[in-house]
């Protein structure tokens, strides 16, 4: 985290609403961004290494009161390979849009990768590749999030 991040959380009062942002990251956590092109606020974000299964409709979820607002993520480097699945449905099924992301080991040289859109099919430069099925659209719309470590 840099002095100016590190001030400016200070500033909103420390574990105040989007501070996840501001946190620093380690290898493997997963950030959900509420725009494309991972910018604009971290909508939610998920630690390292965790299996996640969880409609964003749920109570007890991590992206609770976040339903329908990631539109992109940043994948900070991981060790392993892992899978994320992204649904617009609450029940994760695949009668409506959908993303699966599948990432293998991040390369050396390769610090953080940024998925600018969940609306697209094909590689990830080299660290993996992504496969969306259409319906109305995706971005903006994830309401369950499945995550393989």
């Amino acid at each position: 985290m840099t002095i100016v991040s590190l001030k400016r959380w200070i500033a909103l009062g420390g574990l105040s609403v989007g501070t996840f942002a501001a946190l620093p990251s380690q290898a493997g956590d997963i950030l959900m961004y509420a725009r494309n092109n991972c910018s604009g606020p971290v909508a939610f974000r998920y630690p390292a290494g965790r299996a996640i299964k969880e409609s964003c409709k749920s109570d007890r979820a991590v992206c609770r009161n976040k339903n329908d607002e990631a539109r992109s993520m940043k994948v900070t480097g991981s060790s392993r390979p892992y899978e994320i699945r992204l649904y617009d449905g609450p029940s994760g099924g695949t009668d409506d849009d959908y993303s699966i992301i599948q990432f293998r080991k991040f390369k050396p040289g390769y610090r953080d990768y940024c998925v600018t859109t969940f609306e697209r099919t094909g590689l990830l430069a080299e660290q993996g590749q992504i496969t969306y099925k259409r319906k109305n659209g995706l971005d903006g719309k994830v309401s369950y999030v499945v995550i393989y470590p």
